[in-house]
């Protein structure tokens, strides 16, 4: 080709210039004008390239935080910065939708550290239209506590369409090493804070507790829970994540009817209520006080005077009343830090822990408890889960004979040796020995788990202890049911349960070895309607503990008038009950065996009087909790000059049953 001057470049910005006469000028002219054309076009390229890119990534970052965003969020928030130990805690959840339509699905609240214990949980089916959605939850116990890990939980919305990770959220502060105790203080919106915090702090157990002790027992630490008069809980097994519940005069006369009876009902299972109240004008909240007063098998009567002012039988109160299972205090408010320490006030905190008596004393002599047994004689609560393991263990599973299993392993021997040598030899097949004998023990390997399997059976078993108090006017108060599940092969059983709590209960307490606790998950409305759904392995027994209140039945059929423990003798008590029964009584605090056959020795005692080592020990009996520890089923003190208890227990079928029934002095 030859160049010109008229020949110019197609690509615009690259005209090649004219050459000159020499050869080697022309070369160099065209080859510097190639290099300056391709570094322009890659110039040009990596520009549009460098702007492409940019603006994809910002499409991107834009579409990311959108999808972050989201159409629905939420936000938890913890009633209490530490709860109650193992026990139910509540949550207030807020859930914005901004999408379009309806959006459907559950919402699944779980641990983001196993290590936790607090079982996943899936609400009931929710139906979320544009706006915000408030409602209040109560979360199953953990099953433990791990001292100084972070309380968060984790929080999804499995909808129709996918799973929506909402991220994760804060529940307070860490756990630490102290026995965790929670005060309910009913506060309305613009209440009185400073009189409020005064009397909540007197209420305080470690204000009893030694300095210094030299026995193995963690430091109280109590905390308030405020709650708005009108948001209180409005079923019994609502206050479960509280100790006591304390009502000054303003929230006690804003308090509705039926959270009213809710938490009577909580009282008379076990509860602890401390009501400060001066003029009391409600009818609703007289008939409240004076119903719980009238459950006080002393008889204790409560008046009011023209104004509303309640009556104490001392002047100024308080009046200490034994309202079913649980405690009343009724008194004035303490004005000050003197009066908040006085021998009065300090007796009134004693009774609604259920201080035994001798602690009491202790208490108001010196200003803290003495005389805590070492937490050494930890034997007799290991003595106890033995006991419920031996208790409820399926009596009709039959092991596989030990000579079955003889015989299938002389007969594995002989397969392997002799025949196989002969077999084989006879054939002059000996080299296959390494194909029959891994044949032969996958063989007889089956026909052991078969065997096994027929004698232990196909079904799953289940057996129960059931424990149902009544008051002194023979009305159920609550009831508690301890079941095994032994099951037959690996599987997930579902349980469907109504107005019951539910805790697992450690297998490693009751004697195979295992450690920790099965894989569980909660699905439904906890806990009025909804069902756990184990995890559980071959012939691994699995324990789990339901506890309800005001829903129970008296099945018993017999007279209980007939057996009030002061006319129960060693001589006289068959003419009163059937022979089917066992027969126990509390005297004045005093614990005696008339009969035992059902139950193990000493077991219902056990179940019915606290030990003496440990928080069971400080505290004669806790308010409901539903948890493991069955710290809440206890009676009270040995020294409670006050209680009088019948118990009775039979065996029907693969299940107990026992009755406790309190009655007057």
């Amino acid at each position: 080709m030859k160049w010109t001057s008229e020949r110019w470049s197609t690509r615009p910005g690259c005209r090649l210039r004219r050459p000159s006469a020499n050869p080697d000028d022309g070369w160099r002219s065209r080859n510097a004008a190639a290099q300056r054309c391709s570094r322009r076009v890659a110039e040009s390229s990596t520009w549009v390239e460098r702007s492409t890119f940019g603006i994809l990534l910002a499409l991107y970052l834009l579409l990311a935080s959108a999808k972050a965003a989201g159409p629905l969020t939420a936000e938890i928030k913890p009633l209490s910065v530490q709860p109650r130990m193992f026990a139910p805690e509540a949550i207030d959840v807020t859930l914005s939708w901004s999408g379009s339509g309806l959006l459907e699905g559950t919402l699944e609240l779980s641990s983001p550290d196993e290590d936790e214990g607090r079982p996943p949980y899936r609400t009931h089916d929710l139906a979320l239209a544009a706006g915000q959605k408030n409602f209040r939850l109560l979360l199953p116990a953990a099953g433990t506590e791990g001292i100084g890990t972070a309380r968060e939980i984790r929080a999804r919305f499995l909808a129709k369409s996918g799973v929506i990770d909402l991220g994760r959220f804060g529940l307070g502060l860490p756990r630490g090493p102290q026995r965790r105790f929670t005060v309910c203080v009913g506060r309305p919106r613009f209440g009185a804070a400073v009189a409020a915090s005064l009397v909540w702090q007197s209420l305080r157990l470690e204000r009893f507790q030694p300095e210094e002790n030299d026995y193995d027992l963690p430091k109280a630490n109590t905390l308030p829970t405020y709650i708005d008069p009108e948001e209180m809980p409005a079923t019994p097994l609502g206050y479960t994540p509280y100790d006591i519940v304390l009502l000054e005069g303003p929230a006690f006369t804003q308090m509705r009817e039926k959270p009213l009876a809710a938490l009577a009902h909580w009282v008379l299972a076990g509860g602890s209520l401390c009501v400060l109240a001066s003029g009391i004008s409600e009818e609703t909240q007289r008939r409240f006080l004076t119903e719980l007063v009238a459950a006080d098998p002393r008889g204790l009567h409560l008046d009011f005077d023209g104004e509303g002012h309640p009556q104490f039988a001392e002047r100024d109160g308080p009046l200490f009343v034994r309202a079913g299972y649980g405690r009343l205090v009724v008194a004035s408010s303490p004005q000050n830090d003197a009066e908040a320490n006085a021998e009065r006030w300090n007796r009134a905190v004693a009774f609604l822990w259920k201080l035994p008596q001798t602690l009491v004393e202790s208490v108001v002599k010196t200003g803290h408890w003495t005389g805590i047994a070492d937490r050494q004689n930890r034997w007799e609560r290991e003595q106890r889960d033995r006991a419920f393991a031996e208790l409820l263990a399926p009596r009709n599973v039959r092991l596989l004979p030990y000579s079955i299993m003889l015989l299938i392993l002389g007969a594995f021997v002989v397969v392997i040796g002799p025949v196989d040598w002969l077999v084989l030899g006879r054939f002059r097949l000996r080299r296959f020995t390494w194909i029959t004998f891994p044949l032969s023990a996958l063989a007889f390997s089956g026909l052991t788990v078969f065997l096994a399997g027929r004698s232990l059976g196909t079904l799953n078993r289940r057996s129960s202890l059931t424990i149902t108090d009544l008051g002194h006017d023979g009305r159920v108060l609550r009831e508690t049911r301890i079941e095994l599940i032994f099951p037959a092969r690996a599987q997930e059983v579902k349980t469907e349960i109504h107005s019951a709590l539910c805790a697992p209960m450690s297998i490693a307490r009751y004697g195979n070895g295992s450690s920790g606790l099965v894989v569980s998950r909660y699905d439904g409305l906890f806990p009025t309607s909804y069902s756990l759904c184990q995890s559980l392995a071959q012939w691994t027994p699995q324990m789990n503990r339901f506890t309800s209140i005001e829903s129970g039945e008296d099945r018993s059929g017999v007279v209980w008038e007939k057996l009030h423990p002061a006319q129960l003798g060693a001589k006289n008590w068959r003419e009163k009950i059937s022979a089917e029964w066992d027969v126990y009584r509390v005297d004045r605090g005093n614990f005696s065996t008339l009969f035992n056959e059902s139950l193990p020795k000493d077991f219902a005692a056990a179940l019915s009087l606290p030990p003496a080592f440990g928080w069971a020990a400080v505290c004669g009996s806790f308010s409901p909790n539903g948890n493991g520890e069955l710290n809440d089923l206890t009676l009270g003190g040995i020294d409670d000059a006050d209680l009088f208890v019948t118990i009775i227990a039979r065996r029907v079928g693969a299940n107990f049953e026992i009755y406790r029934h309190l009655y007057a002095p």
